[in-house]
């Protein structure tokens, strides 16, 4: 239902405006008044949806009247269409002025005001439509910034809880170096001296960058040693990261601080230790060294003499066990002559005292060297080898390192090998240089305890077949450590039941082609000449 206001001094004019804004529906509440000041008191109580009006009346004009009208906030924005005989084209734009909606000259033309009157109640309920839903979504509005505020709140003494249990030193500090956040690690530490601390940082950030209000974010890690309220020392890994706070736009910077004290002791300590350890093998290797050296002086004499005894150089010896026993001696002290001579190889290399001396030669003249001396000391062993490989390639190698490299690995494979199981011995050109490969069959190797065995007096299980013998756990730590020397590597492969594979890999650098070897001998050739 709507109510319509009509304002007209003539009663003759109310009457027919009164009817006509009747017929615009059956349930609008249409109420006259006889002047503007009667229809301004009412307004006090009633609130119109439409008002019709003369311009012309006394003590309150038309456009006072909608003056008074705008000037209420209840009704500024209600429809009015003024009604006057006055053709004078300066009461229309003094109505408009006034803030009119409409304006109609009599005598009036019914439907035209019909018209017009539903155009205007039209806008009116369209107009409430629009208040009510925009009055609904302020309240939504209001619930869901509420809302967010909470959750604002919510995150905040979340993240403040979260930043309290961390162990890490954090806070927030601006530009004038007032801090706004702080953990309690930090309140903890710092006491009192946060906020000096903040200034102090700031002063420094500042100093050493010109834009510290630059737009994009600035990260800085630092490690620095500070003393708390308590008087302690402590090594912190700080990081210091800019932001822009959301609220009021200022530039921030947040600070984190990770105490790694007891880290840097441990680095200290370790380092302490590995410069020990350090010392500790230097020493040890000399000692071996120097001891072998010793050794070799009266070994040699041991040898000599019982290899004099088992020739019978001097005549019969009489007894056959005393000559069995020379032949034990002499077996004994050659054994460990190699021994002594593999500790000190090895001292040697792992303090750099070997000479490298690279020199053209033929692969399979230096793997032929290395086989007959593994054999000569493995006399009476039944191991078979089977060999693909082209033992014309030429090598620019180190003879004497990689002949011991080989020997070392192919006496193991004749003492470690079954009788019944040939050793194969295989070889891979390519890209990455020259592989040999040694295969021998057998039980294999577990995983742990190939890293046992390549390492330097690491001694793996007894087999069978070596009746307990066995070294001192040098042979192929000596070997890699000869092929590491010439710039290669050694590597070993096995797994249980899977046999073992000692895998030779020379550099590339090492393969001589076709010219360079014409080359390397037009050079000897010259020198001879």
């Amino acid at each position: 239902m709507a109510v319509i206001f009509v304002v007209d001094d003539r009663e003759t004019n109310r009457k027919i405006l009164t009817r006509l804004a009747q017929q615009l529906s059956e349930n609008n509440e249409v109420v006259a008044y006889s002047s503007g000041l009667e229809a301004v008191d009412a307004l006090e109580n009633v609130t119109p949806d439409l008002v019709v009006t003369d311009y012309s009346m006394p003590g309150m004009n038309g456009a006072e009247f909608i003056h008074e009208m705008r000037a209420r906030e209840e009704t500024k924005d209600i429809p009015i269409i003024v009604v006057s005989t006055y053709e004078d084209r300066s009461y229309r734009l003094r109505s408009f002025e006034a803030g009119a909606t409409d304006f109609l000259r009599t005598p009036i033309d019914h439907f035209e005001f019909l018209a017009r009157a539903r155009n205007c109640l039209e806008l009116r309920r369209q107009h409430l439509l629009l208040e009510d839903r925009a009055s609904h979504l302020e309240v939504e509005l209001d619930a869901a910034r509420a809302e967010h505020e909470k959750a604002l709140r919510d995150n905040a003494q979340r993240i403040a809880a979260v930043a309290d249990a961390t162990p890490a030193i954090i806070y927030s500090v601006d530009q004038e170096g007032q801090v706004s956040f702080a953990n309690d690690t930090a309140a903890h530490f710092f006491g009192d001296l946060l906020e000096q601390r903040a200034a102090t940082q700031i002063s420094e950030l500042m100093r050493d960058s010109k834009n510290f209000a630059k737009e994009k974010s600035a990260k800085q890690t630092l490690e620095e040693t500070l003393e708390g309220k308590d008087g302690v020392t402590r090594t912190f890994l700080t990081r210091h990261s800019r932001y822009r706070d959301p609220e009021t736009g200022r530039q921030m910077m947040l600070v984190a601080m990770t105490d790694i004290s007891e880290r840097k002791e441990m680095e200290e300590e370790l380092a302490v230790a590995r410069d020990g350890a350090e010392a500790a093998s230097r020493t040890k290797s000399e000692f071996l060294s120097n001891i072998s050296h010793e050794l070799r002086t009266p070994l040699h004499l041991v040898i000599g003499f019982s290899s004099l005894v088992v020739n019978e150089i001097h005549g019969p010896v009489g007894d056959n066990k005393y000559q069995d026993y020379a032949a034990e001696i002499l077996s004994a002290g050659k054994r460990l002559e190699k021994i002594i001579n593999n500790m000190i190889r090895y001292s040697s290399i792992e303090f750099d005292e070997v000479e490298l001396h690279l020199e053209p030669l033929t692969f399979g003249d230096v793997y032929d060297q290395a086989k007959r001396e593994a054999m000569s000391d493995n006399y009476g062993t039944e191991v078979q080898f089977t060999e693909k490989f082209d033992p014309e390639l030429r090598l620019k190698i180190d003879f004497e390192l990689t002949r011991q490299a080989l020997y070392e690995v192919i006496s193991n494979a004749l003492t470690y090998t079954p009788t019944d199981s040939p050793v194969l011995v295989s070889s891979k050109v390519s890209e990455d240089g020259f592989q040999l490969r040694v295969h021998t069959d057998g039980p294999g190797i577990s995983p742990e305890l190939i890293e046992t065995i390549t390492s330097p007096f690491g001694i793996g299980v007894v087999d069978t077949k070596t009746k307990g013998r066995q070294g001192v756990g040098l042979g192929l730590p000596l070997a890699i450590r000869m092929m590491e020397t010439q710039g290669g590597n050694l590597d070993v492969e096995s797994a249980p039941d899977q046999g073992v594979d000692i895998i030779f890999q020379f550099p590339a650098s090492c393969i001589l082609t076709k010219e360079e070897d014409e080359d390397v001998g037009e050079a000897l050739w010259g020198q001879a000449q």
